[in-house]
């Protein structure tokens, strides 16, 4: 008999007894995430993403809390993590696809060691704290490692697999429940809808505050980055709430979020925005555009600030936000210097929501 001791107080712990080979948490220069060779040195390239997922998370979210991660194989479809322990599915040891979806499994289980072990979750309520954020930061990490181009990808897959749900292509004729049911979303109906909702819809919430708080003018992270930062450090060895978060968010933004969390935490309703506008070239030479956008399948009452993709023809970017509070409406863009290619709604589905 193997018997354990910690003098810390858990929720849940595991244990696996065996043999470990070492790596470093922290090296001097962080290994090339990129270099993925499929089905070879297995135990190097799950090593790598452990390690790189890690360190990116010290650097956005704040330190390990742990000197030592302990990195195991299991005999299970799934992975599970406890404090400085990662168990990981034998199947993610026999080979990296190439789409990302090893990754993120790898760096959401790592990212259990901030989200769900350190700073944990008070009810079922909240669960998403830590599966939607651990999440999030995964594919954060596929982002950093593997580019934008299959970080968006992922974003999208799992946008058209959530309004796939409200289709019931799932639900068999069950519409899926809020991310504030937590376990509750699963029924013998709703299969799946564990994962799609408070996984991947969760995730989708800290997408769309990410880029809330996104400077265009810079292209800089660093208030979704510093508001990460702020909550692990506050609430580091406790157990938080969604309520936590959403004042943590009204920190942040300045701003009353109740709206946001009522439509996307507590509610369940999909926009679909239609959209088209018109461009006049005024006596000031600037282009004078007119915005023309409907939203469906949400409530008259729904709101929501919507960024604009503003292309030149010479390559460059503009982005505004435009707040969308009505079914239908015209909105007036500031006057625009240079010559327009064309606008585009919703860039880096900044929203969870589909275009026409």
């Amino acid at each position: 008999m193997v018997t354990a001791a910690t003098d810390e107080l858990r929720a849940n712990s595991g244990k696996v007894v065996g043999t470990f080979g070492g790596q470093p948490i922290i090296e001097e220069e962080t290994a090339d995430a990129g270099a993925i060779n499929f089905g070879h040195n297995m135990e190097a390239q799950v090593a790598q993403d452990v390690l790189g997922s890690a360190e990116l998370y010290m650097h956005d979210f704040g330190p390990c809390p742990h000197d030592t991660l302990r990195v195991s194989e299991i005999l299970q479809p799934h992975g599970q993590a406890f404090a400085g322990d990662i168990h990981l599915s034998t199947s993610t040891w026999k080979y990296t696809d190439k789409w990302g979806y090893d990754r993120i499994f790898r760096a959401h289980e790592t990212a259990h060691q901030w989200w769900g072990t350190e700073v944990g979750w008070q009810t079922y309520h909240d669960q998403w704290l830590s599966e939607g954020f651990a999440e999030y930061s995964a594919l954060m990490y596929l982002q950093a490692a593997a580019g934008n181009e299959q970080f968006m990808d992922r974003l999208k897959e799992s946008r058209d697999k959530i309004f796939s749900v409200r289709n019931y292509l799932f639900g068999g004729g069950v519409e899926s429940g809020a991310i504030a049911l937590g376990l509750r979303t699963a029924s013998s109906k709703t299969v799946g809808d564990y994962d799609l909702i408070v996984y991947k819809k969760g995730a989708f919430v800290l997408h769309m505050l990410r880029n809330l708080m996104l400077d265009f003018k810079t292209m800089s992270d660093e208030r979704f980055l510093n508001m990460m930062r702020d909550w692990y450090r506050t609430f580091r060895g406790r157990e938080a709430s969604t309520w936590d978060f959403r004042q943590m968010v009204e920190k942040h933004l300045g701003m009353d979020m109740g709206w946001f969390f009522d439509e996307w935490v507590y509610g369940n309703d999909l926009p679909t925005y239609n959209f088209s506008y018109e461009t006049t070239l005024g006596a000031d030479s600037a282009w004078h555009v007119t915005c023309h956008i409907t939203q469906k399948g949400v409530p008259e009452s729904f709101r929501m600030y919507v960024p604009v993709d503003i292309q030149f023809k010479n390559g460059t970017h503009y982005y505004l936000r435009l707040l969308v509070d009505q079914p239908e409406g015209d909105y007036e863009l500031p006057p625009i210097k240079g010559r327009i290619e064309k606008l585009r709604l919703n860039p880096f589905l900044s929203v969870l929501a589909k275009v026409e």
